[in-house]
């Protein structure tokens, strides 16, 4: 333990345990940048997610509304002769 001592304190351990602790400080922000853009990207595909749910629900009410005969007739149209 002792030596690690001597060495820590030597010109080279200050140089080499300034740069370490450089080094864990910029790893450290670009973790939070990562899980920060990760976080976000879940944000937004749960938001597309809301989206399309409710569109889905939209257009299941339309269909559940519309009476048997105008469902016939508006698929009418998509059917080729």
């Amino acid at each position: 333990m002792d030596a690690f001592f001597a060495w820590a304190f030597s010109r080279i351990g200050r140089t080499v345990l300034k740069w370490a602790g450089l080094a864990a400080v910029a790893l450290g922000f670009l973790w939070r940048v990562y899980s920060a853009g990760k976080d976000s990207a879940q944000r937004e595909q749960a938001e597309e997610s809301i989206k399309a749910l409710r569109e889905r629900n939209r257009i299941d009410d339309h269909v559940a509304k519309t009476p048997d005969a105008g469902l016939r007739d508006e698929l009418a149209r998509w059917v080729r002769d």
